[in-house]
């Protein structure tokens, strides 16, 4: 049986960079070629995406750009030999948590530097739906139903952009077939993946053309979150390159490649 991989070290990061995150490092066991790690918290677990089956040949750093705000989450990894055998789940990683507060994270969930902060104005309601066909039997006096599961709630949130380029990016954002919303763990509404409809938008000040300020009306339904597949990297090897003019350079500020990934910037 292949070797369970050691209990992964998550720290949580709840500064923008380009939004909040947790990184977690884990140490594969010495016949592990690849790892998936997975994350668990309050509405179960799922594979972490970019870390499905990851090569490894020492420690290595899994960034969870989607780690919801406010609750406890672990992280535990398996690992595979070369032929493909999996060992049994690594022990758990201690419980970390991204305190974050106020207004919504949104973003592609495979592109985390789209992320960006929507400036809720209302969330006012949802809507619990359901499927319903009512039959009328020619000798009945009453009606049949025949009714489907009530489904996942669908809302519209109201956002206020104070600039056209955060317009630009909120637009981008909905043109998504899925985006990731982040909320407040003390809110009512939850956040989640989610579908955008038909938006619309509102000048904040009518009949003012050189005002910036709009509402956008976003109608948001609930879906499958995109598979845990790749992720764009936020950071690159052209960032080490623009940020360092030798090899040398690097070797003296950062001590290690593990930390190198996890902040090129040689003030980081």
């Amino acid at each position: 049986m292949t070797t369970a991989p050691a209990a992964p070290v998550a720290v949580a990061r709840t500064t923008a960079n380009p939004c909040p995150r947790v990184e977690v490092t884990i140490t594969p066991a010495g016949d592990n070629a690849t790892i998936t790690l997975w994350r668990t918290d309050p509405t179960g677990s799922s594979i972490v995406r970019g870390g499905d089956r990851v090569p490894v040949s020492g420690p290595v750093l899994v960034v969870d750009y989607e780690a919801p705000f406010g609750v406890a989450v672990t992280y535990a990894a398996i690992g595979y030999s070369a032929a493909g055998e999996a060992s049994p789940s690594s022990p758990s990683s201690a419980p970390v948590t991204l305190a974050v507060t106020g207004c919504p994270w949104v973003q592609d969930p495979t592109d985390p530097g789209t992320a960006m902060v929507w400036q809720l104005a209302e969330w006012p309601q949802r809507t619990h739906g359901r499927d319903d066909e009512t039959l009328w039997p020619v000798t009945s006096d009453v009606a049949v139903v025949l009714t489907g599961p009530r489904r996942q709630p669908t809302s519209t949130m109201t956002v206020l952009t104070r600039a056209a380029a955060q317009a630009a990016a909120l637009l981008l954002l909905t043109d998504l077939p899925v985006i990731l919303v982040r909320t407040d763990a003390a809110w009512r509404w939850r956040g989640g993946y989610f579908a955008t409809g038909e938006v619309v938008e509102n000048p904040h000040v009518v009949g003012v053309p050189t005002d910036q300020d709009r509402f956008w009306q976003v109608p948001l339904t609930p879906v499958a979150p995109a598979p845990a597949g790749g992720v764009v990297a936020y950071n690159s090897w052209a960032d080490v390159v623009d940020l360092y003019p030798t090899w040398a350079a690097v070797v003296a500020t950062k001590p290690s490649w593990l930390e190198l990934v996890r902040n090129p910037d040689p003030g980081g």
